[in-house]
């Protein structure tokens, strides 16, 4: 197992092997197969983690268990979810709060023209004031699981989206024209803009 604890193992130190120099510094193809396998271990041991809890749950809904067994499974899914960044943990007690939802950041500051991209690997939730003509792209959506806030504030100026977006209109209609959801865009107020990727299309929300 890639794990010691809650901490995942390293099986390849390729900056130590540069620092150390030749032969260590070349990085040979076993080397990186080496590393990649390891993670896939990693990855594979939380994924069997959660599909276990998963099926131990469904399976056993309305049976009774011992409070060892309450406290096992809960060890494991917590274990699991720590291993992947989830949950704080520290030892067999939880220390925060589960978050699935990515990291907060990227504060875009005041844009006066031009185009601003969003990228989903600076955070998913990030912000921007609106002071003049301001073109809005995206950029590293996921495809599963991954949903990009936009805090907005206007002062001045407007707002139009690179590329193809669905705008959900409500009732079920959706519109790639930012301009058919009607909405007038007023100095001093708070919006918020949601975009997400779904089965390759991407979408969106104005709130």
């Amino acid at each position: 197992m890639p794990f010691q604890e809650n901490t995942f193992l390293r099986t390849q130190n390729f900056t130590r092997d540069r620092d150390l120099g030749p032969p260590e510094s070349t990085i040979e193809a076993e080397k990186v197969d080496d590393e990649l396998d390891n993670l896939a271990g990693g990855l594979t041991a939380v994924k069997t983690a959660l599909a276990d809890l998963k099926a131990t749950v469904e399976g056993g809904q309305g049976a009774a268990y011992t409070k060892a067994q309450s406290d096992e499974r809960f060890v494991k899914a917590a274990s699991a979810l720590s291993d992947i960044g989830a949950l704080a943990k520290a030892g067999d007690k939880t220390t925060g709060a589960i978050s699935l939802g990515g990291k907060p950041g990227a504060a875009k500051g005041t844009a006066t023209g031009g185009t601003v991209t969003f990228d989903y690997a600076d955070g998913n939730v990030q912000s921007i004031t609106v002071a003049g003509a301001v073109t809005f792209d995206f950029a590293n959506l996921p495809d599963i699981g991954g949903t990009l806030q936009i805090n907005i504030a206007i002062t001045s100026g407007s707002i139009t989206i690179a590329g193809t977006t669905w705008w959900e209109q409500g009732g079920g209609a959706k519109s790639t024209n930012f301009a058919d959801l009607g909405v007038s865009l007023l100095t001093g107020r708070p919006y918020r803009m949601i975009i997400e990727q779904v089965a390759g299309y991407r979408t969106g929300i104005l709130q």
